[in-house]
């Protein structure tokens, strides 16, 4: 025997563990072998399925369980219940779909009252907020237990005579909303977006159109229009707002913009500087680069994605490619964000023909070695997935066309907002529900 640490304060000690040293488990004993008190470690056999259900297990029977330990080809790997992916990273890779194989045999550390992982946040709040029923939306699923607190801000297209920016609680209700003013409904594709400012504010973006500081009782407060608009804009922390224009760009197009506060360009990106070349050069699927998201990180640098070169890239403030990110790897990126832990989180929608029968997916990224940390596929029926967003418990948001998911890092979903409406099967069927469906998300703490 060894001992080995596990961080966060856990000691495990590992033994040779081989499925003779407790009896099986059976279909009515899910969880068998010697169940350790609050703060000890105990050798259990487990009949097989998540960690989150293990955990469901062990709390029926006094146990608050905070890890697992298993051993692979005499290598150790734990496994820290709520911790971020990366923590669990070894294990995702032994086991990529996050299920234990039935009689798995492991090592089972409980939680003692001072709490050596903490527990997961609810999301019900003291007095919870309730809205107005929209028949074109439904939630299907909500676990308030686990889901991370708040609203989630969204533009919504179902009806594309009447497009609005909402906001719904957990249940799926209207709690607020914006309707884009009839002279601007045209402007909503491809991709409209919307997100809370810091001043309580909503920026809204209309593709073809330009940029909307909007207030809560729906006043525009400040405004920047410009044709050479889509899919994404941000405002920075010195207030100036920057965007990409990447819907039918060409290569004399800009396709990042910088803009101060009285609308003046203080900083742009040609991807014609650097791209003007084979193979890139001759590329074309709306648009040459058809650029899809922005995001200056806190270097100073800012990361970039030009969706038809298959890459995401950071570039620094002279605008010279300093690395590129997920070569390879992704295909039609959307939405790519650099994590604290400096991964890359990004949907991959696997439109190439080459990577047709690969589901789309939300990737967590090495940004550094390109390797696959996390990852969770969705079904052709909510594809394109243009959005993903990691939320401050550990959960990430996953936006594709038909529906809007919570999902924990061991891949459970914990809440689910969906279209009422379905579409009918086929190349049009498809495209009608892109043109309306889910584009961006956004969930606000409370």
């Amino acid at each position: 025997m060894r001992v080995r640490s596990l961080g966060l304060g856990l000691v495990l000690v590992v033994f040779s563990i081989a499925t003779g040293m407790a009896r099986p488990a059976s279909a009515a004993d899910t969880l068998v072998g010697s169940m350790p008190p609050a703060g000890g470690i105990g050798l259990v056999v487990w009949s097989g399925g998540t960690p989150s259900a293990l955990a469901t297990a062990a709390s029926a029977r006094g146990c608050t369980a905070a890890a697992i330990g298993l051993t692979d080809a005499g290598r150790f790997i734990g496994y820290t219940l709520g911790a971020p992916a990366f923590v669990n990273a070894a294990f995702t890779a032994l086991l990529p779909s996050g299920v234990l194989p039935p009689q798995s045999p492991l090592l089972l550390v409980c939680g003692t009252g001072g709490a050596v992982v903490p527990p997961p946040a609810t999301a019900t709040p003291v007095a919870e907020r309730r809205g107005r029923v929209d028949p074109g939306l439904a939630v299907s699923i909500s676990d308030p237990t686990r889901i991370s607190p708040g609203t989630t801000i969204l533009p919504f297209n179902l009806d594309p005579e009447n497009p609005k920016v909402i906001e719904v609680n957990r249940f799926g209700e209207i709690l607020w909303e914006y309707p884009i003013p009839l002279n601007l409904k045209r402007y909503n594709n491809p991709g409209m977006d919307a997100e809370l400012l810091p001043n309580g504010n909503i920026l809204v973006e209309l593709p073809g159109n330009g940029i909307y500081e909007v207030t809560r009782d729906g006043n525009v407060v400040w405004s920047y229009l410009t044709t050479k608009i889509s899919h994404d804009a941000d405002r920075l922390p010195n207030g100036n707002t920057i965007f990409v224009f990447g819907n039918d760009d060409t290569k004399n197009d800009p396709q990042v913009v910088e803009v101060n506060s009285t609308g003046e360009v203080v900083w742009s990106w040609y991807a014609r500087t650097h791209y003007d070349r084979a193979p890139y050069n001759a590329i074309s699927d709306q648009g040459w680069t058809h650029t899809n998201a922005v995001q200056r990180l806190d270097n100073g640098n800012t990361l970039i994605s030009p969706r038809n070169f298959q890459f995401v890239i950071e570039v620094d403030p002279s605008g010279a490619v300093v690395r590129t990110i997920g070569e390879g790897i992704l295909d039609d990126p959307h939405d790519p964000v650099l994590l604290p832990s400096g991964n890359l989180l990004v949907a991959t929608q696997n439109s190439q023909s080459a990577n047709m029968s690969i589901p789309q997916r939300g990737v967590e990224l090495d940004a550094i070695t390109g390797q696959i940390v996390w990852e969770f596929p969705r079904p052709l029926e909510s594809w394109p997935v243009r959005d993903v967003d990691r939320m401050p418990n550990g959960n990430t948001l996953i936006t594709g066309t038909s529906d809007i998911v919570e999902v924990t890092p061991d891949g459970t979903i914990v809440w689910r907002l969906h279209l009422t409406r379905t579409f009918p099967a086929g190349p049009e069927g498809r495209e009608e529900a892109v043109s309306v469906g889910f584009f961006k998300s956004q969930r606000v703490a409370p």
